[in-house]
């Protein structure tokens, strides 16, 4: 009827133990130490990424992209004694048209060829990093590289071609502020008047005269399937 004294005693240790034999004060200490390890790690990483991203902010506080503001240089046309274009000597690759005379279909093509969520993005398409990284690693190469189009245009502006994750991580943080900058009108404008076409030649104008040897850009983007392989 009455349990010994000893049956209780033992009870009563073992539920102060936490009835697996170790004491639970010490437990929640070993817890809490090792949530404060995590958490200290947790801060260690943060505060490496910070430190490595500070140079890059401090690109995109400085980095002058007003270039992109200043026309391309027209070209000094020469007639010849019976007022007719005899050449054109032009101090840039590139002569510039507005984006007015430019159909809508070849715009969308560009898009749906180099950016295909290129009004769905500011300025990186993680999607379609994501993507290429995936297409790379099935096939064995670096066959994408999943560069925007306002990447394309902040790389053949401001910068060099050299494959290094400096050069990388700095078209990012321009190509950012390019997108903070311009509407995508602009940008896609600033990119087809310096994208590179093939054969020598850099923007739709230049594109439409060596591939058609005329320079309506209209006659040029209702063939422009014949060049898009060369993007």
């Amino acid at each position: 009827m009455y349990e010994k004294w000893g049956d209780v005693s033992n009870r009563i240790k073992v539920k102060e133990k936490g009835g697996f034999g170790w004491n639970k004060a010490d437990g929640k200490r070993e817890k809490t130490r090792g949530n404060h390890i995590g958490r200290e790690r947790e801060s260690l990483l943060l505060f490496s990424l910070l430190a490595a991203t500070l140079p890059f902010k401090r690109i995109l506080r400085l980095r002058d992209i007003s270039k992109l503001d200043h026309p391309l240089p027209a070209p000094t046309i020469i007639y010849d004694q019976n007022g007719r274009v005899a050449s054109k000597i032009s101090a840039s690759k590139m002569e510039a048209v507005s984006i007015e005379r430019i159909p809508n279909h070849f715009l969308e093509a560009i898009v749906a060829t180099e950016d295909r969520r290129f009004y769905d993005h500011e300025g990186i398409d993680y999607f379609g990093i994501l993507r290429a990284l995936v297409h790379n690693m099935k096939a064995l190469e670096w066959a994408e590289g999943g560069s925007t189009i306002t990447q394309q245009l902040a790389k053949n502006v401001f910068l060099t071609n050299e494959k290094t994750l400096h050069r990388k991580w700095e078209e990012w943080f321009i190509a950012k502020k390019i997108e903070r900058t311009y509407s995508k009108k602009e940008i896609l404008e600033m990119y087809v008047n310096r994208v590179y076409f093939g054969e020598g030649a850099w923007g739709i104008k230049k594109a439409a005269e060596t591939y058609f040897g005329k320079i309506g850009i209209l006659v040029y983007c209702c063939k422009s399937r014949v060049f898009f392989a060369s993007l």
